[in-house]
């Protein structure tokens, strides 16, 4: 899954030379069909769009797998798909 995000620690300057405020994920979550699979705590040492990457065994046609993510600033988002 791409996680579209900035993931700004709040310790680097722009090329304003002003310091962006702390913006990253701290949560995802993996559910497939609803059941809750994988859950990873996260924090500012991940790079901008982080990619992640999971194998479920007997995972099969039709599942449903949704991920979903939330930040340091209270937003969420999520996507959901249904295996061909």
């Amino acid at each position: 899954a791409l996680l579209t995000h900035p993931m700004d620690n709040g310790l680097s300057r722009g090329d304003d030379g002003m310091v962006p405020a702390a913006h990253f994920i701290t949560e995802v979550t993996v559910r497939i069909n609803d059941e809750r699979v994988v859950r990873v705590d996260t924090g500012s040492g991940i790079a901008a769009d982080p990619l992640f990457g999971w194998r479920f065994a007997g995972v099969r046609p039709g599942d449903r797998v949704s991920v979903a993510w939330r930040d340091n600033q209270g937003l969420e988002k999520s996507a959901e798909t249904v295996v061909a």
